[in-house]
């Protein structure tokens, strides 16, 4: 098991009251830049009198450690990198366990995003400090763990040091690995990753006792049926009292495909409003491409 898996999972109180969590979240927003400093920051356009400002702020520690390096643009972009990640940290703390289960479930998309930087950097013969560049450690993988996997020879050997740690990748990394193996196309292992963080996702999160994949695992499953990359998907569930047919229907649907969910759109033709009668809907249903229309105990097939 990593250091970082080892830590959280010793956390404290079983309280799911969000009160304390939320009173420390308003408090941290309230030191947040300003958008009238943010404005005026983005009107300077000399990197030493940024430097400078931004030293009055919060920043100030995180900038110390990495101007080090030089006064450029690749050291304010680490340090803003090393406070955001600080940040995550910060608030995962304090959180109840509900709440920390929910966040650490939707930032566990950042330990896929993060493996897959690894294994692509091996893929393509990258040092260990380009490949970090590329880095974000906002999930349960730190910096340190994510530096040691970096630090194995080739992808093998990210794949048996996730195995030893016990990460929950590490079944993925193996079964991509076997088909990166025969194929030689990183997107094998990559999508094999991808597939671990949808089920991950879905099995952690349950809300009304129905599971639910959360909004970043939906993204990865639908991204082709949505009509730009920067799309969100808005979830919605379903109580067993408020709808119980379509509840049913959402069981049955996850029996048959393993997925628990469906992909929710307006019914209306193309450049049409919203169809508002049986007669509109039945005209639209015959028009366009769809194989079933359902109304109340009426069921039309093509």
């Amino acid at each position: 098991m990593s250091p970082t898996a080892a830590a959280t999972s010793k956390r404290g109180s079983n309280s799911n009251d969000y009160g304390y969590s939320n009173a420390r979240i308003r408090g941290m927003r309230a030191r947040l830049l300003k958008k009238e400093r943010l404005e005026h920051l983005l009107g300077v356009t000399d990197m030493q009198p940024l430097i400078q400002e931004l030293m009055q702020t919060e920043l100030a520690p995180f900038l110390e450690d990495t101007l080090i390096h030089g006064h450029t643009a690749a050291s304010v972009d680490e340090a803003l990198k090393n406070n955001l990640v600080a940040t995550y940290r910060k608030v995962l703390g304090f959180l109840n366990d509900e709440a920390f289960n929910i966040s650490t479930t939707l930032l566990g998309r950042w330990d896929v995003f993060n493996l897959k930087t690894v294994v692509r950097g091996k893929h393509l013969h990258l040092m260990a400090e380009e490949i970090s560049e590329g880095l974000l450690p906002v999930g349960m993988l730190s910096q340190v763990d994510l530096d040691g996997l970096i630090g194995q020879g080739d992808i093998r050997g990210v794949v048996d040091l996730a195995s030893t740690w016990e990460l929950p990748q590490a079944p993925a990394l193996r079964s991509g690995y076997l088909e990166y193996q025969k194929t030689g196309e990183l997107a094998d292992l990559e999508l094999a990753l991808d597939h671990y963080y949808a089920d991950w996702a879905a099995q952690r999160l349950w809300v009304g006792g129905l599971q639910l994949v959360a909004a970043l695992g939906a993204l990865a499953l639908f991204r082709h049926l949505l009509p730009s990359p920067g799309a969100a998907v808005r979830i919605h569930t379903v109580s067993a009292d408020g709808a119980p047919r379509f509840r049913h229907l959402l069981e049955r649907f996850r029996d048959v495909t393993g997925l628990p969910f469906l992909v929710n759109t307006s019914f209306n033709g193309l450049h049409e409003p919203i169809v508002c009668s049986p007669r509109d809907a039945v005209r639209v249903f015959y028009g366009t491409g769809l194989d079933v229309l359902v109304m109340s105990q009426f069921v039309l097939t093509k």
